[in-house]
């Protein structure tokens, strides 16, 4: 599940905590809370871990998202690249009409 990894971040590093140490404080690894703290994603025993030694109710770590934002796609590099491809062409098209009117008036 999603959870607010800047969040448990901050909470570590309030307490002045080493990713170690609150993996040894939440019986889990270091790669663990790595991942936790880099990714935000975390199962539901690791998240009920954390929110019971940073001392926060478990739905105050967690992300909930919009219904409507969890069924969006991500955008392929390829439309990416397309869009950005019209765009410019755009840019160029409208540069080269301003030209030409400036230069035949």
């Amino acid at each position: 599940m999603k959870i607010d990894a800047g969040l448990v971040k901050s909470l570590r590093m309030e307490r002045g905590w080493t990713q170690q140490h609150l993996a040894d404080a939440c019986d889990l690894s270091m790669r663990t809370v790595q991942r936790v703290e880099h990714h935000g994603v975390a199962s539901p025993d690791t998240l009920m871990s954390l929110s019971a030694v940073l001392e926060v109710e478990r739905g105050q770590l967690e992300l909930h998202l919009r219904p409507d934002a969890a069924s969006l796609k991500p955008v392929s590099p390829y439309r990416r690249m397309a869009f950005i491809a019209v765009i410019a062409l755009a840019a160029f098209v409208m540069g080269m009409t301003a030209m030409f009117v400036y230069l035949q008036g």
